[in-house]
């Protein structure tokens, strides 16, 4: 498989799929000859388009026909999650808010979090250390978290630098 973003295709793979991504759709189609468009979007859409052109990639190259693969040309439009792009844009105060559980879902959502002008502060809580199995998953975690408690370095490796984040290690 060759997955073409933005360019022409680079090798004679079987499978060649072309990705384009602007600020109100990602498409993902066979390559037919044209370049699809990629221009700039906010950092929380590019995000979210990379999940889902992950699970729709794997979903046309793993066998197994459990697997529910969305026909192509496929279109994730933006406007579709019932967000307002223009809104990313504003400030977000996070008061009183706690992330109970640091591990895949809460990377995830760390990771979003990222893309946002957040200020405030955020409670972390997690009783659980990182293992080596969290990794597959949780984006924001490394080897080097392998044993940390999960709260701490999650709460280390985040990219607010306008949040107070606050990691409590242990029940809630």
């Amino acid at each position: 498989l060759e997955l073409c973003i933005g360019v022409r295709p680079q090798t004679l793979a079987n499978t060649r799929l072309a990705i384009g991504i602007d600020v109100n759709c990602m498409t993902i189609e066979h390559f037919s000859g044209d370049v699809l468009v990629v221009t700039e979007v906010h950092g929380l859409a590019r995000k979210i388009a990379c999940c889902f052109a992950t699970g729709v990639v794997l979903s046309h190259l793993l066998p197994g026909e459990q697997l529910y693969r969305p026909d192509l040309p496929f279109k994730l439009m933006f406007e579709s999650f019932g967000v307002n792009m223009g809104l990313l844009k504003e400030r977000v105060l996070l008061r009183d808010a706690v992330l109970v559980g640091a591990g895949g879902i809460a990377n995830g959502f760390a990771w979003g979090l990222e893309e946002l002008d957040v200020y405030g502060q955020l409670d972390l809580v997690d009783p659980k250390a990182v293992s080596p199995g969290n990794l597959n998953r949780c984006l924001l975690f490394t080897d080097r978290d392998v044993g940390e408690n999960k709260a701490v370095a999650l709460a280390q490796n985040m990219r607010c630098p306008n949040l107070l984040i606050s990691p409590f290690a242990g029940e809630f």
